[in-house]
């Protein structure tokens, strides 16, 4: 089984995007052999109330996909008022498995005393949190659209003041995070993990990600459907890594940090 851990759903304010709704999107993953998708929505992140758009990918999954391949995740803006109850109530009534962050689409830093007192319940929780680096390109955004990505200097910090909580860095140069990570996240109780998403197949930068992140440390995460599916499976075809990785990373790490079956019945 191929599980993706950065999916979405829903309307994108900036250009027309196929695949959306649910429907449209499981139909996509089918296609790619994907068989679980972690997925929100992504009108969470532009709503004033990213609660709303939480509420709304409960009402269009209800309590789980027919067959598991949508599993939920939440966006929680802790500089809006009542993140606390929002955040618990997507993982105890909503299910989710997941919480993305975007400090920058929603204005905090990720070392505010909000912020980690959110990492802190996810923590308490077992919920992993997502840092996607980007949505889009920046230089194919709207000029609407924020004008700056998550940098590892923004990451650093909160990493160093919260050691539990399990953290996945997404949709970035993940191989120049690592490395300037790398202190940060030695020691850390909580994993720091990366996608291979914006890596190149053919310059040996699987290897050293996966040296520096550790053997449990690098997921699959394709940004569907903004972006597309198959050429991450390429990439990971022609990676230059041992099949016994490649196994964890289509599925292994994933299922064990988010607490889900890595392999069909």
């Amino acid at each position: 089984m191929l599980i993706d851990t950065h999916a979405y759903v829903g309307h994108y304010p900036f250009r027309a995007v196929g695949g959306a709704t649910p429907a449209q999107l499981r139909e996509k993953l089918a296609r790619a052999g994907v068989g679980k998708a972690v997925v929100a929505n992504i009108g969470a992140v532009f709503y004033r109330n990213a609660m709303a758009g939480n509420e709304e990918l409960h009402s269009w999954l209800g309590d789980g996909d027919p067959d598991g391949m949508l599993v939920k995740a939440c966006v929680i803006n802790p500089a809006y008022p009542g993140w606390r109850e929002d955040f618990v109530r997507c993982v105890e009534a909503f299910g989710c498995r997941l919480l993305r962050l975007f400090p920058i689409y929603h204005g905090y830093r990720l070392d505010s005393p909000e912020c980690l007192e959110l990492a802190a319940l996810a923590e308490k929780l077992s919920v992993p949190l997502q840092l996607p680096c980007a949505l889009e390109n920046i230089r194919q955004r709207h000029r609407l659209d924020v004008d700056e990505n998550l940098a590892p200097a923004d990451v650093e910090p909160f990493l160093r003041k919260n050691s539990g909580a399990d953290v996945i860095i997404s949709n970035g140069p993940s191989l120049s995070f690592a490395r300037e990570l790398a202190g940060a996240a030695k020691g850390r109780r909580g994993k720091v993990c990366y996608d291979f998403a914006r890596l190149s197949a053919f310059r040996g930068e699987l290897p050293e990600l996966i040296e520096l992140a550790g053997a449990g440390g690098v997921l699959f995460g394709s940004m569907a459907p903004l972006q597309y599916i198959h050429p991450q499976l390429v990439k990971l075809a022609y990676m230059d890594v041992g099949e016994d990785a490649k196994a964890r990373i289509r599925s292994e790490n994933a299922a064990a940090l988010l607490g889900l079956a890595a392999r069909e019945e």
